[in-house]
């Protein structure tokens, strides 16, 4: 699944600077924590083969693109499944 917008974007360190281990990335329009987060859960819930994957240049825009599991519609569908 991918979100892209055609606003100020981010350079290559900035995006780097997104997973790192630093608590927030100031900016004035944003900490970048949430995008940490986020790719964070998805890793800790289905395995570092998936997260969220960012693509920007600066003054183009960002396309963020989060990777996650294809579950079968069955085990949706289940008691107790991933979707409540």
């Amino acid at each position: 699944m991918s979100v892209s917008d055609n606003g100020l974007g981010m350079t290559r360190e900035q995006v780097k600077r997104l997973f790192g281990d630093t608590d927030h990335m100031p900016s004035g329009r944003g900490s970048g924590i949430g995008v940490k987060n986020v790719h964070q859960r998805i890793r800790l819930y289905f395995g570092n083969d998936y997260g969220l994957e960012i693509q920007s240049e600066p003054d183009e825009g960002t396309t963020v693109t989060a990777h996650l599991p294809a579950i079968p519609y069955e085990e949706v569908k289940k008691e107790g499944s991933y979707v409540k």
